[in-house]
């Protein structure tokens, strides 16, 4: 399964994308919204976690764009 993160706090961050690449994820990740939304827009993804407060853009403005796509 394909998963993307976006979530701003690196910390928090590695520690997801360590926990599902041990249960056998495939997972990139993004600490910035507008980058996040320009890989989901361009890729396939089966799964994104999305941080309701990022610094760059609202997380649920994000998801309402990739909704729309």
């Amino acid at each position: 399964m394909r998963t993307y993160i976006v979530e701003d706090d690196a910390e928090l961050r590695g520690a997801l994308v360590n926990l599902l690449r041990l249960k056998g994820y495939h997972v990139e990740a993004s600490g910035r919204g507008r980058e996040a939304q320009e890989v989901l827009l361009l890729n396939d993804f089966d799964l994104a976690i999305v941080d309701l407060g990022l610094p760059d853009i609202d997380g649920l403005a994000l998801i309402r764009t990739l909704l729309r796509h």
